[in-house]
């Protein structure tokens, strides 16, 4: 029995803090005894480790605490996206990046003894993302998340597999820590339906044809159906054709400075009145997309 009074002397002695009734001290006085039977040594060494466990949680719930008043609850955006969609319109919008949560979270992380670390797998055509949580004293929460790979826009295969992986990694580690982002509040882009007939903008592209000096006949032969049957797909093929590449650069401006700074361009250059017309338009509309994208307050 010597040898394992040892290592429980040796336990106790790192622990010296320990109150008389942890099950450390329970256990060395039971070997220290000599009446300690195999038996009894495992319920011991069983209510060790539960204790363990359940002082690591208290550890790790009192340090979340202390965490929590000093994380953001809200992160900023800090990427656009902007890229066709399969319907021949445009999907663009504004989110935070994984790298920029993970480097606005990290130094608080450290600070209070936390860490993160991911898992993933492909399983049935699905990418899967475990997030953990560990404190420094031993206890870790964790959340899983599935999802189909992202097909959007012209991704490969494995493209699509990473596109999933990053996004499911950044919501797996916000939903841990109780953080949100500014883009949550509307996750997935919505479009107009490709396929639905807009009579009211179909009459307004066809406008837009007849001031860019084509007529009627050849904007329909361009769509390849008559005005009337013109769908949100078949409008963004005319606006392609017939908008200058001045629009296009406004329409395309992913921040405000950005759009700022090609109107100022596009003031010195010598614009026809046609074209100065329509980049006024495109300037008001894709500023007030903009605007819309904005949280009230943001600079």
């Amino acid at each position: 029995m010597s040898e394992p009074n040892h290592q429980a002397v040796a336990i106790v002695e790192r622990h010296e803090a320990m109150p008389q009734t942890h099950p450390l001290v329970l256990l060395k006085q039971a070997i220290d005894s000599g009446k300690v039977d195999t038996q009894a040594l495992e319920k011991l060494m069983d209510l060790s480790e539960r204790y363990e466990d359940r002082e690591g949680k208290k550890a790790f719930n009192r340090a979340l605490v202390d965490l929590k008043k000093e994380l953001p609850a809200i992160l900023d955006r800090d990427q656009a996206v902007d890229f066709p969609s399969r319907q021949g319109g445009r999907v663009q919008y504004t989110h935070t990046s994984l790298a920029h949560a993970v480097e606005l979270i990290t130094p608080h992380l450290n600070r209070f003894g936390f860490s993160h670390s991911w898992t993933a797998s492909t399983e049935g055509g699905q990418v899967n993302v475990t997030c953990q949580l560990t404190h420094v004293q031993g206890h870790t929460e964790a959340m899983t998340v599935g999802a189909a790979p992202d097909t959007s826009g012209s991704k490969n295969p494995g493209q699509s597999v990473a596109s999933t992986m990053t996004l499911l990694q950044r919501h797996t580690l916000l939903a841990l820590l109780g953080i949100a982002t500014r883009d949550m509040r509307d996750p997935t882009p919505v479009e107009s339906p490709a396929d639905q007939v807009d009579t009211q903008r179909s009459m307004k592209a066809l406008k837009a044809c007849i001031d860019a000096g084509k007529t009627k006949e050849q904007a329909e032969e361009q769509v390849g159906k008559p005005v009337a049957e013109w769908t949100a797909a078949d409008i963004e093929t005319v606006r392609a054709w017939i908008e200058p590449p001045e629009v296009t650069r406004i329409r395309k401006a992913a921040t405000r400075q950005e759009l700022t700074a090609i109107a100022q361009e596009l003031t010195e250059s010598n614009l026809d009145k046609r074209t100065e017309a329509w980049v006024h338009r495109a300037f008001n509309a894709r500023r007030a997309e903009l605007d819309r994208m904005r949280e009230p307050g943001e600079d």
